[in-house]
């Protein structure tokens, strides 16, 4: 739990923090991957997929990345299912007639360019990839 008398220590080389969303350091990468390289490659630089909870997130990257896609941190297993962030909070803030779960194989996340979100396949590519690290000081 984030605690506001917390201060921000600045983020790591390659990194950017945003005024809008002070609290994490943002690294974009562009090269082509579907959502488990995208996955990994977050992992490895010790940071998370994009999750895009508030409506404020989700217009700082229309804003930010204009005409770009991205995957989101939120999958299902099964059509029908609610999708939901790594913290158990629903994912809120789909496009029109979204989710759809396509002939049953849409089961990941992105946002598109509009600041909403679509389901997509698993294996779909997106030149894309954003990058979370939290940066308050304990």
């Amino acid at each position: 739990m984030f605690h506001k008398s917390n201060s921000c220590k600045p983020c790591k080389p390659g990194f950017i923090k945003y005024s809008e969303i002070p609290f994490l350091c943002y690294h974009s990468q562009s090269e082509a991957k579907n959502l488990f390289a995208s996955k990994s490659y977050c992992e490895s630089l010790n940071g998370f997929l994009f999750r895009p909870k508030t409506k404020i997130e989700r217009i700082f990257f229309a804003q930010k990345f204009p005409s770009k896609v991205a995957f989101v941190d939120s999958t299902i297993t099964a059509a029908g299912q609610l999708y939901k962030w790594p913290d158990g909070s629903t994912a809120v803030g789909f496009d029109n007639g979204q989710p759809d779960y396509y002939l049953g194989i849409e089961f990941a996340l992105m946002i598109r360019s509009n600041g909403y979100f679509n389901d997509v396949q698993f294996n779909d590519i997106f030149d894309l990839t954003i990058l979370l690290v939290q940066v308050l000081a304990i």
